[in-house]
């Protein structure tokens, strides 16, 4: 089954090889899938993958829900709907609170509202363009590379169960992502001076030849951000350097939903927004 589910996730979102295989060696579960068959041939599925949250200084267990494919002859025949609500059944029976997903599409959002599922992760863009002063911070901006990565993954870690609501990542999530961050070509940068550790972290995507991504940026204070980004910028200043944040106030962009598993929930759901980025999808 695993080399099909392989073949349907490649046809549906063409990702490369490279990635499949991380996905598939490294992350794919047999008893987190949901499937159905038609004539000996499989025509549809969906991974549920195990994932942590931070929810106002709590953490709880919610479900990651990827892969979510159909061939496409037996799409808009309701398949994807009932593995759906059995994928919601099984999240329930293991205990997890929320299932969360990405739309692969903007068009699938209003698909996936239809199922009960509510836009709840956010980011909000913005545009660096080297309006900081620089000083002699003794701060240096190293590879990812040159960083034993428990290293990197302790101030991660640290950093990230700081926000209010965020999805979190274990260990081996965090070499999967850095597997991916060098799969597609892109780069983590550190914000470091050797002796009291990292103080900043970003992972760069290369959007084309015309912008650079920071899907995702940690740091220990204002200060140490403004640092961390004069120095990539420095790098390649006539190149643009676009930051992803979790969104607070101003302009959002919506990037991920829920469905909530445990109606306890939904009174803060309603109300509150999180943020999700670097998910394997």
């Amino acid at each position: 089954m695993k080399e099909e589910l392989k073949q349907l996730w490649k046809d549906t979102f063409g990702d490369t090889d490279a990635y499949l295989n991380l996905f598939f060696n490294h992350v794919y579960k047999e008893e987190n899938v949901v499937v159905q068959y038609k004539g000996g041939k499989l025509i549809a599925a969906l991974h549920l993958i195990p994932y942590q949250m931070t929810l106002n200084g709590t953490i709880i267990p919610v479900t990651y829900i990827c892969g979510v494919a159909t061939i496409p002859e037996e799409r808009g025949k309701g398949i994807m709907t009932s593995l759906m609500q059995e994928a919601h059944m099984r999240i329930r029976e293991r205990g997890d609170e929320l299932a969360v997903l990405i739309p692969a599409s903007n068009t699938l959002f209003n698909y996936y509202e239809k199922m009960g599922y509510r836009n709840f992760f956010y980011y909000h863009q913005t545009l660096y363009k080297g309006n900081f002063t620089d000083t002699d911070s003794g701060l240096k901006l190293v590879s990812g590379k040159d960083i034993p990565e428990q290293n990197l993954f302790d101030f991660f870690d640290q950093q990230t169960r700081r926000r209010k609501v965020t999805i979190l990542h274990n260990y081996t999530d965090f070499t999967h992502i850095l597997q991916e961050v060098y799969l597609s070509g892109g780069s983590v940068k550190i914000l470091t001076d050797y002796v009291a550790g990292i103080k900043a972290m970003a992972f760069l995507y290369p959007e084309g030849k015309n912008e650079i991504l920071i899907k995702e940026l940690i740091y220990e204070n204002e200060t140490y951000k403004q640092i961390i980004l004069h120095n990539i910028w420095k790098e390649n200043p006539s190149i643009p350097l676009v930051i992803r944040s979790p969104w607070t106030t101003g302009e959002k962009t919506p990037f991920g939903m829920v469905y909530t598993i445990n109606q306890v929930l939904n009174p803060f759901i309603q109300v509150e927004t999180g943020f999700m980025s670097l998910m394997l999808e």
